[in-house]
């Protein structure tokens, strides 16, 4: 039996953000969906709500500050695959990304996702590590930002509380070094 829910796709961040303060673990957060309609094919989602956040631009910029780039959560491998800036600031991740799940997952798949799922399977969370990366969290009362091995706390947990939302990461070039991403898998 699949899942039933309401969905919902805000106008902006802040809009989203006062969503998920209201509903709290009774919104889901869709991006790219990847896991999420896993969940509703198999009638495991428990959320009476499924918040949209895919196209809200406020989670899909890049930006360079100082020696970091500062990525949007809601970008899509693909997206990451093809940025110069991220080829040239953090070309660990652009090389796992190449490498993740097939080219519709790609399309579809998001970094934010990624980690607020916490799957031991995440192909980009080692690469993010590399870059120590620190991930942007959001609520309707306060952000932070924590590094990435704060945030996953376990096999398919993280440490986010309702009402949060993951809006980017701070990702650390790489000057003057050498690297290989390579995905072992079945």
């Amino acid at each position: 039996m699949r899942s039933q829910f309401n969905y919902f796709r805000p106008q902006s961040l802040v809009e989203a953000l006062e969503f998920l303060s209201e509903q709290g673990s009774r919104a889901s957060v869709l991006a790219g969906g990847t896991d999420l309609t896993i969940g509703i094919r198999k009638g495991e989602l428990k959320s009476a709500y499924v918040m949209d956040v895919s196209r809200l631009d406020e989670l899909r910029t890049i930006s360079c500050i100082e020696e970091s780039l500062v990525v949007g959560a809601a970008l899509t491998y693909t997206e990451i695959v093809n940025d110069p800036l991220i080829r040239e600031n953090v070309p660990v991740l652009s090389l796992a990304a190449r490498q993740v799940g097939s080219l519709q997952i790609r399309n579809m798949g998001t970094l934010g996702g990624n980690v607020a799922n916490a799957s031991p399977a995440a192909d980009s969370v080692p690469a993010m590590l590399v870059h120590n990366a620190w991930v942007k969290i959001q609520s309707v009362y306060e952000d932070r930002i924590e590094p990435l091995e704060n945030v996953i706390v376990g096999p398919n947990t993280s440490n986010l509380k309702p009402g949060e939302l993951i809006t980017g990461f701070i990702l650390e070039s790489l000057p003057d070094s050498r690297y290989e991403f390579q995905r072992i898998a079945r």
